[in-house]
């Protein structure tokens, strides 16, 4: 965003409140991300661990004996499904948390910089 210092007289308060946020913001979102990205990598691998059981059941590999352990096949996927359900509501638990303070964080910036550059 470029202010004309010419034209407006609180483009030097606009670089002060750019300055003071910029150290914070990347620690913070990195701690986010952090947090994300071991969700988003552990739901990752539990969708693949079910596909591989499911796709060995459809190619034949196993659907005689399949047939015959249905219980069990039903049990063995029911558990894994559990895990990855498990894991997709971790990941909305952390998208509920960080979130609401993420968009108001952006919303409150960008009203202090609407603020600051408005010629009064």
């Amino acid at each position: 965003m470029y202010v004309d210092p010419h034209r407006n007289n609180n483009a030097g308060n606009l670089r002060w409140l750019m300055a003071y946020c910029k150290p914070g913001l990347p620690r913070a979102a990195g701690g986010i991300m952090s947090r994300m990205t071991s969700d988003t990598d552990a739901i990752r691998h539990l969708l693949a661990s079910m596909n591989s059981m499911v796709e060995e059941n459809i190619e034949g590999h196993r659907v005689v004996k399949a047939f015959v352990r249905e219980d069990y096949e039903t049990r063995k996927f029911d558990g894994r499904n559990e895990g990855y359900m498990e894991r997709n509501m971790d990941m909305a638990r952390n998208t509920r948390r960080y979130m609401p303070c993420l968009d108001g964080l952006g919303c409150s910036l960008q009203l202090i910089a609407h603020r600051l550059i408005t010629v009064e």
